[in-house]
C-alpha cells in the first residue's frame, strides 16, 4: 500500500508542476498548490506507513525469539 502511496504522491506532484507552468489564471494556480500539498501528504504518509511496517516486523520477530 505504500507503494501505490509513493506512486500517486509523485504523479500528484508532477501534474502539479505541469499545471502550475501551464496556468491560465489563478484557479489553476490554486489547484496547482492543493495538488503539491496533498502530494507532499501522499509521500508523507507512505512513509508513516512503511516505518509501521518496520516497527511490526521488528515486533513480530521479538515475539518470536521470546516464544509467543
Amino acid at each position: 500500500m505504500a507503494i501505490i502511496l509513493k506512486i500517486f504522491g509523485i504523479l500528484q506532484i508532477g501534474f502539479a508542476i505541469f499545471v502550475a507552468a501551464v496556468a491560465a489564471s489563478a484557479i489553476h494556480e490554486i489547484l496547482a498548490a492543493l495538488a503539491f500539498g496533498l502530494g507532499c501528504l501522499c509521500l508523507g504518509i507512505a512513509g508513516v506507513i512503511d516505518r509501521l511496517d518496520d516497527i511490526k516486523a521488528i515486533g513480530g520477530r521479538a515475539n518470536l525469539e521470546r516464544g509467543q
